[in-house]
C-alpha cells in the first residue's frame, strides 16, 4: 500500500474505483462501508479487476506489527459474505480447530466447539445488515481466542515440564 497520509487522499484515489461498479446499490454500499472503515483505519484501498470483483483492504497499525484485512466482494455482496483474507491469511483457516486440545479449550473459554459455525461469515449466520467493521471486531475476537488457547497450551507444557523435574 502506499504511504498516504491523509483520509482525504485515499477517499480521493478510490473514488475512481468506486465509480467503476456498475450497480448502484453496491456501488453505494461500498462507499458507505469504506467511510465507516476510513474513520477507524485510515489506511483503506479499493482495487476493481477485470473479474469485476472489487477488494476492500483496510490496515490497521499496531504497536508492533501491521494487520492487513482482505475482503473480496462479488456483484452478489451484501446477500452473500465476502471472501476473507488476514495477513494473505484466509480467515476460514484461521477459524478451523485443528486438534482436540484447541476444540476442548475452546469449549472452556467460549462454551462453543467451532469457530466457523458461529462466525458471521458462515453462510448461516450472514445477513446483509453485517457490515465489515463487524468482521474486523470478530476476527480481532477470533484471534484473541486463539491467542488464548496458544497461552494455556504453554502454560500446561511449562506444568508438565517443571513437574517432572520436582523431587
Amino acid at each position: 500500500m502506499e504511504n498516504l497520509t491523509t483520509i482525504s487522499e485515499y477517499i480521493e484515489m478510490n473514488k475512481d474505483q468506486i465509480e467503476l461498479i456498475k450497480m448502484k446499490g453496491l456501488r453505494n454500499r461500498i462507499k458507505n462501508e469504506c467511510n465507516i472503515l476510513y474513520k477507524q483505519y485510515h489506511n483503506v484501498l479499493i482495487e476493481f479487476d477485470i473479474e469485476k470483483n472489487i477488494t476492500i483492504k483496510a490496515v490497521e497499525f499496531t504497536n508492533t506489527n501491521a494487520i492487513t484485512y482482505k475482503f473480496l466482494i462479488t456483484h452478489l455482496f451484501p446477500f452473500y459474505p465476502p471472501k476473507i483474507f488476514v495477513n494473505n491469511l484466509s480467515y476460514l483457516n484461521i477459524l478451523k480447530m485443528t486438534g482436540e486440545y484447541e476444540k476442548n479449550t475452546l469449549k472452556k473459554i467460549i462454551g462453543q466447539d467451532c469457530l466457523c459455525c458461529h462466525s458471521l461469515n458462515c453462510s448461516v449466520n450472514w445477513s446483509p445488515a453485517i457490515k465489515l467493521y463487524n468482521i474486523i471486531d470478530e476476527i480481532k475476537n477470533t484471534l484473541k481466542i486463539k491467542r488464548d488457547i496458544v497461552n494455556l497450551l504453554l502454560a500446561a507444557l511449562t506444568h508438565c515440564l517443571y513437574a517432572k523435574r520436582a523431587p
